[in-house]
């Protein structure tokens, strides 16, 4: 079977190609060891290859299929039986049943020889599963499209049950007491997380009359992808504040400030704009990849 036959190692065939150096993959292999992720990951977030590139050299060694997750309509009966904790575990996506065996289930995979993923599934579906190569970025991507916005709704209905009577006292100050509280973190955490796989320059924090609009710069435009009760807006705006070392407590005038975050391996810088507005503060997050960077 092609998945077991000895074969040149992949960071050697992307030399041959010319894609990497002989230096660059040192420096590669280095920081897998040291940071213990795929050598594919590493070398994709160094920008010493791009995903294209390894995919191609990927597959012509593997004998694997390639997918594109975006030219996919997705099952959703597939997402049902396998469930997102095990999907984002394994960094894996069930997107279709096979043509030609409808016992069998075609599956994206960052790591298409992880045999214990494939277990995994087939104990769960009781079907033969056929791996095909997906970037983990691109996993990742969908996976926050389909469960990031129901993880952070949850999060914020949590939040709100458990501070109901704050709510209800209406005092002011209380809300700085729930900051670091699992949930508000939750909240902010996914929608950094989710803005950065979904490829946007901007997140727009937006209080309104009856709601907190949240939406997303994506390819130039903005694009709403949540909408909050206002009584998150609160804790929501601290918790930003203390990660990006602003005064929790100045509520009235402009503030700037800065957050450092890794999502999926690679650091990104996100400045942070705070500005009062009638109903309450608005905030403006752009986000840069670290490498991106210049002095």
């Amino acid at each position: 079977m092609a998945l077991f036959s000895n074969r040149i190692r992949i960071g050697d065939l992307l030399v041959q190609k010319g894609y990497i150096t002989d230096d660059q993959l040192s420096t590669a292999l280095e920081e897998q060891r040291e940071k213990k992720q795929r050598l594919g990951e590493v070398l994709i977030s160094l920008g010493f290859v791009t995903e294209e590139q390894f995919a191609s050299v990927y597959c012509d060694q593997s004998g694997i299929e390639p997918v594109d997750l975006k030219e996919i309509k997705l099952n959703e009966e597939l997402l049902q039986m396998v469930g997102e904790e095990l999907m984002r575990k394994q960094e894996m996506l069930p997107f279709g049943y096979d043509e030609e065996n409808f016992n069998c289930i075609k599956v994206a995979m960052a790591d298409p020889m992880n045999l214990g993923a494939m277990d995994d599934i087939q104990l769960i579906t009781g079907m033969e599963v056929r791996p095909f190569y997906c970037s983990a970025s691109q996993i990742n991507i969908q996976l926050d499209k389909l469960y990031g916005k129901k993880q952070a709704m949850e999060a914020a209905e949590q939040f709100q049950a458990e501070h109901a009577d704050e709510y209800a006292s209406d005092e002011e100050g209380e809300e700085d007491a729930s900051v670091n509280d699992a949930p508000i973190v939750k909240i902010v955490r996914t929608m950094l997380d989710e803005a950065v796989r979904m490829g946007s320059s901007d997140i727009h924090i937006e209080p309104m009359e009856k709601s907190v609009r949240v939406r997303y710069r994506i390819d130039g435009v903005l694009q709403q992808v949540m909408e909050y009760n206002t009584n998150v807006l609160s804790a929501m705006v601290a918790r930003i504040k203390i990660i990006s070392g602003l005064d929790i407590s100045e509520k009235r005038k402009p503030q700037d400030g800065r957050i450092t975050q890794i999502v999926d391996g690679e650091e990104f810088d996100i400045r942070v704009s705070i500005l009062p507005t009638v109903y309450g503060e608005k905030t403006v997050m752009r986000l840069t990849k670290k490498k991106g960077l210049t002095r």
